[in-house]
């Protein structure tokens, strides 16, 4: 009988669990038989937390990898955005912070390396009103490792926040998008 792995993402500022194991019989995160594909559905940042992908990506064992308002930029980058967006060096607009952005440069954690050996089809969920996670600098690295060929897909919902999958949701469509595309790709079986 297979088991079910916990791992933290490396780099993460607090323990972001991930959980994953195919052909397992239970997952928290999905409800095929055994033999199934797994899941990987990572929560969503917190106020406390950094998130990056998991640094496992390259693995077999995962199906896929989803995650909702998951920042792809350095660790420090995502934390200097969270700053300057809630307005800690003044009312800046998104045009601003992106320039101040760029103008530090990169800095802590990069998940980047990781993502590059990602060969798992991935999930990355945004809002347009997330003022955690740099949208569109998480939207530009996830275009370029498409366009190198790896199997992502991108969902942006306009106006919505970090909490894409709180209770209430910020955008109530998130959840339904994600289940749809988990359900795409996890193929059930009679046992």
């Amino acid at each position: 009988m297979g088991r079910v792995r916990r791992r933290a993402w490396a780099g993460a500022a607090r323990f972001c669990p991930v959980w994953c194991r195919q052909g397992s019989r239970s997952c928290p995160t999905t409800s095929g038989g055994p033999g199934s594909p797994k899941a990987c559905v990572a929560p969503e940042t917190t106020a406390t937390s950094t998130c990056s992908p998991p640094t496992w990506s390259g693995e077999a064992r995962a199906a896929f990898v989803a995650l909702a308002s998951a920042p792809t930029v350095p660790e420090r980058t995502a934390n200097l955005y969270e700053r300057l967006a809630r307005g800690d060096e003044g009312r800046l607009s998104k045009q601003e912070i992106s320039a101040r952005l760029r103008k530090a440069g990169p800095s802590g954690f990069d998940p980047l390396p990781y993502l590059k050996q990602m060969t798992m089809p991935g999930l990355w969920l945004f809002g347009t009103a997330d003022d955690r996670t740099p949208v569109p600098e998480s939207v530009a690295i996830l275009n370029a490792l498409k366009a190198d060929g790896h199997d992502i897909t991108i969902h942006v919902f306009p106006n919505a926040g970090h909490g894409l999958l709180d209770v209430p949701p910020t955008d109530p469509h998130a959840a339904p998008t994600l289940i749809a595309w988990v359900r795409g790709r996890v193929h059930v079986t009679a046992a």
